[in-house]
């Protein structure tokens, strides 16, 4: 549906990828053609069989673009000394370089010329010498895959094992019943793209993977990750979790987004979920119409978690983020999206880069409650310390109903228990809760946010 690497190559993406490099391939693989037909030749049969077939399948599905450049590396290679061998460039047979530079003719350093610029150089705005300068103040710029392989290297270390062994062969149940997990199996939510990964890097068990299996959505709105992803509140969320649930628990413990989830392809979650309208909105600027995300985009579950860090939510909590990647596709979107959240909607985020790839655990939460004034606003409030040092602001606010309060919190203010998430980003001490003129602190342990547990705390 929404397979951006299984639709054909288009004339940009050639351009993009090969510059003129892709037409000169089409003049070798010509040339190829017409020596094997002239005189036979094995290796010159083996190259042109082997492009074609290459060039053929990259046609009908862009994702075999990076196939091709083999094939249009060793075509333009083949071009290119053709061209200097018809130049005389083969009567070079002397090692006495002094010898050489006399015979040099000016056809020679003409053809040297013309195949260094062709080949290296044209077009300017997208040659090989430009594609590598451009990405070279950073580095190549990525899809995030060293951030990946820390965060889910440490779920890995972090998280519970599950019952079920990595390494072991499994009986698929009949069709129509559900396979037999124990109480300790738990499922991973994310987005399709990355089911594999974190079943191979981090030996857990992805709610969707790129079998396609788990997307949930379309017109049924089946649960899975475009509904929970696109949710707009976070009871909804919780309900696609769990209807997905097995044994009594919820079909997810953990979550897991990246920027690009985050900042660049919301709208295909919402192609899924058939639900793809009005996440993007128009404003006036001083250089005219600029479409931007609009309220209900920040809105989405994914935003909660990624772009708010799980401030004001009940029951996810962040744990680990990877280091930031600004450099990446999304990473480079996200000041941006920030800005306009805190320009356009009052918001009051912090225009920083944060980890690019996040995991959050899905918690029953703890419970504070206790008296207050009547009708009075109760504040709760807590700053969250993350692995990288970044500091994200924790609130929530209610209203005191028949002189007593509750809040549901995630966050345990008294760090990890063994057996269960150790955590490296939490409180950096405990809740703050105030009514009126009226402050005071209370520490939440872990056994109660993951039991449900309450605490008191009167405000009187």
């Amino acid at each position: 549906l929404t397979i951006a690497e299984a639709s054909p190559i288009t004339p940009e993406m050639i351009m993009g990828n090969f510059g003129y490099n892709y037409y000169l391939a089409y003049l070798a693989i010509g040339i190829l053609f017409y020596y094997i037909i002239k005189k036979s030749n094995a290796e010159y049969t083996l190259l042109a069989v082997w492009s074609v077939f290459v060039l053929a399948i990259m046609l009908a599905q862009n994702r075999f673009a990076y196939y091709y450049a083999v094939n249009v590396a060793i075509l333009v290679g083949l071009l290119g000394s053709l061209v200097l061998d018809f130049s005389g460039w083969k009567r070079f047979d002397s090692n006495n370089v002094v010898e050489c530079v006399k015979n040099t003719r000016i056809q020679h350093i003409i053809s040297l010329v013309l195949v260094i610029t062709v080949i290296g150089f044209l077009p300017s705005s997208a040659s090989p010498y430009r594609n590598t300068m451009d990405a070279a103040p950073w580095g190549a710029v990525s899809g995030g895959y060293y951030e990946w392989y820390d965060a889910l290297t440490w779920m890995k270390d972090n998280t519970p094992e599950p019952d079920l062994p990595y390494y072991s062969i499994y009986e698929k149940p009949p069709r129509g019943e559900l396979y037999p997990y124990s109480g300790n199996d738990y499922g991973v939510m994310s987005w399709w793209d990355y089911g594999h990964i974190i079943t191979y890097r981090a030996h857990r068990i992805p709610n969707a993977n790129p079998f396609q299996a788990g997307i949930g959505g379309g017109a049924e709105q089946r649960p899975g990750a475009s509904t929970f992803l696109i949710a707009p509140a976070e009871e909804e969320a919780n309900d696609v979790l769990d209807k997905l649930g097995i044994n009594g628990k919820p079909g997810a413990r953990y979550v897991i987004s990246n920027a690009y989830m985050a900042y660049s392809i919301l709208t295909v979650f919402a192609e899924w979920a058939e639900m793809n309208y009005g996440y993007y909105t128009q404003v006036q600027t001083s250089s005219g119409l600029q479409v931007v995300p609009s309220q209900k985009y920040y809105d989405t579950m994914v935003a909660k978690l990624h772009i708010f860090d799980t401030n004001g939510l009940k029951n996810y909590r962040l744990v680990h983020e990877s280091t930031p990647n600004p450099y990446t596709r999304g990473g480079n979107e996200e000041t941006g999206y920030k800005n306009v959240y805190n320009v356009l909607y009052g918001g009051n985020l912090q225009i920083e880069n944060s980890g690019y790839v996040k995991i959050f655990e899905y918690v029953k939460g703890a419970t504070i409650t206790g008296i207050a004034p009547a009708d009075v606003t109760v504040t709760l409030t807590n700053t969250i310390v993350t692995n990288i040092g970044r500091t994200v602001s924790y609130s929530q606010t209610t209203t005191a109903v028949n002189g007593t309060y509750s809040f549901t919190v995630p966050y345990s203010t008294l760090g990890p228990i063994p057996e269960e998430t150790q955590f490296d980003t939490k409180p950096a001490g405990p809740y703050t809760v105030t009514a009126g003129e009226l402050s005071k602190q209370i520490d939440v342990s872990e056994r109660y946010v993951l039991d449900g547990g309450t605490v008191t705390l009167d405000l009187v």
